[in-house]
Order: C-alpha cells, then sequence, then structure tokens
C-alpha cells in the first residue's frame, strides 16, 4: 500500500510561496532601519557623554583651584584654568586617547584629521580614508575640521562621521530612497561645546527623532510628541533661532548646508505657538523675548 505525499511540483510551488512571503516581510521590515536607529542614538550618546566629561572635567578642576585659593586667601591665577580644547587634536586626544580618553576605542590616530572640502568619499560616496579612531564597539569614527561658522567668537565647529555598522557594508554616506547609509555626520561646537546630528538624522526619523521642550510661565512645563529633529528644531526656533541649552542645537546654518535631503523625507515646518512669549508674533519668526523652548535628542524605539 502507497502513502500518498507531495509531488516535487507541489513542492517547489511552496517553496516559491513562501520565498516571496519572506522577501516581502524583509521589504516590509527593512531591519537595518530599527538597526540604523538603536545604533545612531549609540554614537550620539558615545560622543554627548564625552563632550560633557570633558567639560565637567575642566570645570571640577576650576573649582578645586578656587576651593584652595579660598582656604589659603590667595587668588587662582587665571592662566592655571583648564578649557574645553579648541585645538582639534587635543581635542581628538582628550576624546579618544587609549589611555586617558573618554571613549573606549581600539585604535587612535589624531593625525588622521581631515580638512572639509578634502576627499573625504570616492566617486561612488565610499569612506575613502582611514579613521581618526575605533570605538570599542566596532565604530568608526572620522573627525573632520569646518573652522569659524558665522561668528567666529562663538562658533568653531568640527564635524564627525560615525560609521554605525563599522566595517560592515554599505560604508556609504550616499542617500537614495531605497537606499540608507551607515555614515552619519555629528557636529561639535568647540566654543561652546555641543553635540548636534546632522545629515541624514536630521530629517530621517528611523536614525533618531527628538521632543520639543516646552517651559514658560504660562505653560506648565510638558513636552511634544516626538518628531523628526528638523521638525523639532523648525517648531522649536522657527528654523532660525537655536537655543544654548545643551540639550539643543547651536546656531549653524552649516547643518542645513551640509548632505541636504532632496526632499527625500517629509518634515513639519510649522511654528509650535508654545514657543513664543508672543504669539501673535510668531509668524514674523524672530520676535520672542527669551528662548521658551529647548529640544531633547531621543532614541527612535
Amino acid at each position: 500500500m502507497f502513502k500518498k505525499g507531495f509531488s516535487t511540483a507541489e513542492i517547489l510551488i511552496v517553496l516559491v510561496i513562501v520565498g516571496v512571503i519572506a522577501v516581502a516581510m524583509i521589504t516590509t521590515i527593512r531591519p537595518n532601519d530599527k538597526m540604523y536607529g538603536k545604533l545612531c542614538y549609540k554614537a550620539y550618546d558615545i560622543l554627548n557623554t564625552a563632550v560633557y566629561n570633558i567639560k565637567q572635567d575642566a570645570a571640577d578642576y576650576n573649582e578645586d583651584l578656587y576651593n584652595k585659593a579660598n582656604t589659603t586667601a590667595s587668588e587662582v591665577n587665571e592662566d592655571n584654568l583648564k578649557t574645553f580644547p579648541e585645538d582639534p587634536i587635543l581635542f581628538c586626544k582628550d576624546l579618544a586617547d587609549r589611555s586617558s580618553g573618554y571613549i573606549n576605542t581600539s585604535y587612535t590616530n589624531c593625525n588622521n584629521i581631515y580638512n572639509y572640502g578634502e576627499t573625504f568619499v570616492d566617486a561612488k560616496k565610499k569612506i575613502a580614508v582611514d579613521p581618526t579612531f575605533v570605538a570599542s564597539n566596532g565604530m568608526r569614527f572620522y573627525m573632520v575640521l569646518l573652522g569659524d561658522i558665522g561668528d567666529s567668537e562663538h562658533n568653531k565647529w568640527v564635524m564627525i562621521w560615525v560609521d554605525l555598522n563599522g566595517s560592515k557594508l554599505p560604508n556609504s554616506t550616499e542617500v537614495t530612497e531605497n537606499k540608507k547609509p551607515d555614515l552619519v555626520p555629528f557636529f561639535i561646537n568647540l566654543k561652546e561645546p555641543v553635540v548636534v546630528p546632522g545629515g541624514v538624522a536630521a530629517y530621517d526619523g528611523t536614525y533618531l527623532m527628538a521632543k520639543i521642550i516646552y517651559s514658560t510661565p504660562d505653560l506648565e512645563k510638558s513636552e511634544s510628541a516626538p518628531m523628526t529633529m528638523i521638525s523639532a528644531k523648525y517648531g522649536a526656533f522657527a528654523g532660525l533661532e537655536w537655543t544654548k541649552d545643551p540639550m539643543s542645537f547651536l546656531d549653524a546654518e552649516i547643518l542645513d548646508e551640509i548632505q541636504p535631503m532632496n526632499g527625500l523625507y517629509d518634515y513639519s515646518t510649522a511654528v509650535d505657538p508654545n514657543c513664543f512669549a508672543d504669539q501673535s508674533l510668531a509668524p514674523l519668526l524672530h520676535s520672542y523675548i527669551y528662548p521658551l523652548c529647548t529640544i531633547k535628542i531621543i532614541e527612535n524605539k
């Protein structure tokens, strides 16, 4: 007596159907999207924490000097005060020196700092230079000098590109509708230290999100729903003004000039009325008395 089984043709049909469903699921879910989001926030957190620690280290050192001077009734020699390093090489060493840096690294070469406009990527937008340092988690960091932007009294920027997945492909800055880059730029002001995510992370919410934080005399402290950072920027500062809150962005129009998204990502351009002292002046964009809003960068979960 013969048992009836599946024919070869039937098995092939089932395999084809399973394959089509699998491809559809992968296309819909796009696992890289979620991975890049988690890694992008991790990269931001690494840089932001390191910059905060460098700032705090200088503040603690200076406080100690003043405390000692008070106990001895002497004056502090201001030449002995510690400041945040404005020299990019010194900043790189504070950031990532293998023995004393605030970022755990497996490789650091602070001579690998590149000038803006220098050949950084090849014709296919693939990385064409060696990293400045490599974090112990495998992320690769490339430091690029931007120099003074706008008011040089307060603005001295470096850009750090982070290869979120390290040596894994695509190692590219290219942004298309069907392809997302694993390289994301972060901007750091060396005079008023703050870390600002830029490029695709500012426009695409699968990388990072932000909330507008309200705090006004007539509005109980609260926050907005999550949104893309470019939407939060415009909502809080009308796209023109920035606060100096360390959680927020600083004045840097370069963020709108580097790696434009060319309409690939939609974002709101609505000014949040809670961010203006006089709501009737909100349409004028420039007219508010003091910064009522800040921006908090959050992970896209």
